[in-house]
């Protein structure tokens, strides 16, 4: 149990004894108590994306800067093993310049109509796909400079929910690697949630790797329930928690103590939000979108 709790954020960061703050508030109302949390001291660890437009995004990059706090985007992905060995792999040569990549990330419709009341307040980009932009960001270690995408919203504007069924998008980066996204949030309910993604593939000019989160190599049927548990990303050892969700939460705290920069700072935030606005001006204008990297 919490020593202490507080149902005011604003009292709570008045509290000298909190150093650092955790935001998880919807994905589209990140900014307010971000910005104060930093302007109060603290150093934030705020859930992915940073914001759901981009003069927010940069007014807490600017912020946290001009406060001198540490902010880091919450880009669990970037804890999870398989994909921390891929970034090793990519960065060690071992399939050479990486040209092209291949990333769905997909969902049931359990998310959008049952799971979040404010599903229309962001999208299956900024919800699910910001893991997928991030991660090949990090994998090219390039900035894109040219997004095209294309969207529909029919099934779930159908059930009174305004916002996009799919997104799929192409995205140039300035080095030449390209990389093809999918994502969704209208696959069956019956559909185990752990079964949908991601899945990668990268074509280098020396090599290919592909990952598939299918069930992890775990499947479990009981008498009223299938399903694939989720044990990398959180699982009990021993009455211990485990998993790269607790890897991230610890990654937060060595920076702020051993006062080093987060694996995934809030310029990566930023960065994920321009190419997803990026995606979704495309989708509406059903043109190519070029980028100027405000990182």
């Amino acid at each position: 149990k919490a020593k202490k709790y507080y149902t005011n954020y604003d009292i709570a960061l008045e509290d000298p004894n909190i150093d650092a703050v955790i935001v998880a508030t919807p994905d589209f109302l990140h900014k307010e108590p971000v910005i104060k949390s930093i302007k109060a001291g603290k150093h934030v660890l705020c859930e992915k994306p940073l914001a759901t437009n981009v003069d927010d995004a940069y007014e807490i990059v600017k912020e946290s800067e001009l406060n001198n706090v540490k902010l880091m985007v919450g880009f669990e992905q970037r804890f999870n093993p398989i994909f921390v060995k891929l970034k090793q792999v990519i960065d060690e040569g071992e399939i050479g310049t990486p040209l092209i990549a291949n990333l769905s990330i997909l969902d049931t419709i359990f998310v959008p109509t049952k799971m979040l009341k404010w599903a229309e307040k962001t999208s299956p980009a900024y919800f699910l796909l910001s893991h997928g932009v991030d991660l090949v960001r990090w994998f090219f270690c390039d900035e894109v400079n040219k997004v095209y995408a294309k969207s529909n919203s029919v099934i779930l504007k159908n059930k009174g929910i305004n916002t996009e069924d799919f997104l799929v998008s192409i995205i140039h980066f300035k080095k030449g690697g390209v990389a093809l996204f999918e994502t969704s949030w209208i696959l069956p309910e019956a559909m185990p949630r752990t079964s949908t993604g991601p899945i990668l593939r990268i074509i280098g000019s020396e090599g290919y790797i592909t990952v598939e989160m299918f069930n992890q190599g775990i499947t479990i049927c009981s008498k009223d329930k299938y399903y694939f548990p989720n044990v990398l990303r959180s699982t009990s050892l021993y009455g211990r928690i485990i998993g790269f969700l607790t890897e991230e939460i610890n990654h937060f705290i060595r920076c702020i103590v051993e006062n080093k920069e987060p694996i995934c700072t809030g310029k990566d935030g930023l960065a994920v939000t321009q190419i997803i606005s990026a995606m979704h001006e495309s989708a509406r204008k059903e043109k190519p979108i070029r980028i100027n990297p405000l990182v």
